[in-house]
């Protein structure tokens, strides 16, 4: 990869971080423009066409939690399905753990308890390719949805293990 390409890559990159920074400050709706902004220039970056499915799938994951912040569940499920798309065509099991968790976590606020709870189970199957605040995470909701759900034995190992990788790996409690 030219070194030019690796910069624009880069930039993406750091837009694409950008946004989630937005997002976790509580600004969904300015997130969403950095997002949109991500896009374009994806667009215009002539990327190598796995690394340019790989982001787009990130951005598209993205897009969804803050859709369904701002306006719907349903318009955030809608942009996890282009996500799917490429997620599919990038065939990357660190974008594939990512989407599943973020499909579980968008029908778990909107009360759909099964459909969530198999989001996360297959999130589970690739949790080895996540980071491990992700790893903690997705353990985490696994382990609420199964606690909601009156299966507290279930629920008490997925907290169990959320606790250990988090624990493992240094996380702060302010990463949550």
């Amino acid at each position: 990869m030219s070194q030019t390409l690796r910069e624009n890559l880069d930039s993406l990159y750091r837009l694409h971080a950008r946004a989630v920074e937005q997002y976790n400050l509580g600004k969904p709706a300015q997130a969403l423009a950095t997002l949109n902004r991500a896009l374009r220039s994806i667009d215009s970056a002539s990327l190598p066409v796995r690394e340019g499915h790989i982001l787009l799938a990130r951005v598209w994951i993205s897009i969804a939690l803050n859709e369904a912040e701002v306006y719907s569940l349903q318009r955030g499920l809608r942009a996890l399905d282009k996500a799917q798309d490429y997620s599919t065509l990038a065939a990357d099991p660190g974008v594939a753990v990512l989407l599943h968790c973020q499909r579980g976590l968008i029908q778990l606020r909107g009360g759909r308890l099964d459909a969530a709870l198999l989001s996360f189970e297959a999130a589970v199957e690739y949790v080895g390719y996540a980071e491990p605040r992700d790893q903690s995470s997705i353990w985490l909701n696994r382990g609420t949805v199964l606690m909601l759900q009156g299966r507290l034995k279930q629920a008490r190992r997925d907290l169990a293990e959320a606790a250990r990788v988090a624990s493992e790996s240094h996380l702060l409690w302010s990463e949550f």
